[in-house]
């Protein structure tokens, strides 16, 4: 797919009324038109406040990390051919309490960037070749952190809280705890609080997404 973007806030406001009318009758292509489309690439990184429509263009495959809820509202009512029934629309609260939940505030193309987008922030060295980076942190949400990990080279790495690590790329094999396990792109792991230093042997290179809660230091 070219271009590959998501779809943040709405450029052009739309009222009460006209938003109603569009989410009542499935406009979406219109609803779209009206929002920002933000052309991404592999590793940028978005927070959503809660309440601003947001929506994934094709060709798109991330990771969406947010807070344990069932709390969803949505435009769309048809997903692959499966109708949604009215209970997973709006949280059996109709159509009404959908419309007070949205962010119908105006979001300039300058203000995704700036309040939206969050470049990633060195944080330490691990390693002459290999570093740790901020992506989502307490001063943009105190809700979780988010960090990146890119290893060019064998690296003991060790944190105070446990998370959870995602491979974006590459592979590595990791020792802890006495044991030895191998990780490609997609694996998921969790890594204990108190489990001290993890020892991370990339193949030759490995990428990794890394979820803390937000009491981690």
């Amino acid at each position: 797919v070219r271009d590959p973007a998501i779809y943040l806030g709405f450029r052009e406001p739309p009222s009460r009324e006209r938003l109603r009318d569009l989410i009542a009758h499935q406009g979406i292509d219109a609803l779209l038109t009206i929002m920002n489309r933000v052309p991404v690439g592999p590793g940028d990184t978005y927070l959503v406040p809660g309440g601003l429509p947001h929506a994934l263009g094709e060709g798109l495959f991330l990771v969406e990390v947010q807070e344990p809820s069932d709390l969803v509202v949505r435009f769309e009512f048809e997903r692959g051919g499966h109708v949604l029934p009215e209970s997973a629309r709006f949280m059996n609260r109709g159509l009404e309490f959908c419309l007070d939940v949205f962010d119908r505030s105006p979001w300039s193309p300058g203000r995704v960037r700036v309040e939206a987008g969050c470049p990633p922030r060195r944080r330490r060295a691990l390693g002459p070749d290999s570093w740790q980076d901020d992506l989502i942190g307490p001063e943009r949400t105190p809700c979780f952190r988010v960090r990146h990990s890119t290893l060019r080279s064998p690296v003991h790495k060790a944190e105070t809280s446990a998370h959870v690590a995602i491979v974006t790329t590459g592979a590595c094999t990791a020792r802890a705890g006495g044991e030895i396990h191998r990780f490609v792109t997609g694996s998921k792991f969790f890594v204990p609080a108190g489990i001290g230093a993890v020892a991370l042997e990339p193949e030759p290179t490995c990428t990794v997404l890394e979820c803390y809660p937000p009491g981690a230091a």
